[in-house]
């Protein structure tokens, strides 16, 4: 199986870097790739909330959160999630 680490991984940097159009990219191929990882919608959430996409944002939390419930500390507690 191919890892999903490194688009993931990308994502989350660029959304460190407010760089949210190519983590929104990044996240994208991510679920491309396997619509079950739960951190790909975290991703993808993460890159939407940076682009002011709120609702969008929050349905791709939802989504993710179906997939893992156990992981919604993880959403609530990433640092960059603030308006640009």
């Amino acid at each position: 199986m191919l890892s999903l680490s490194p688009c993931g991984c990308a994502a989350a940097c660029r959304c460190a870097a407010r760089e949210y159009v190519l983590a929104l990219e990044d996240a994208q191929v991510c679920l491309k790739m396997d619509r079950q990882w739960p951190k790909g919608y975290a991703r993808l959430g993460a890159a939407l909330f940076g682009l002011c996409r709120f609702s969008e944002a929050v349905r791709s939390y939802e989504e993710g959160l179906k997939l893992d419930p156990s992981s919604a500390a993880e959403y609530a507690n990433w640092p960059y999630m603030s308006q640009p």
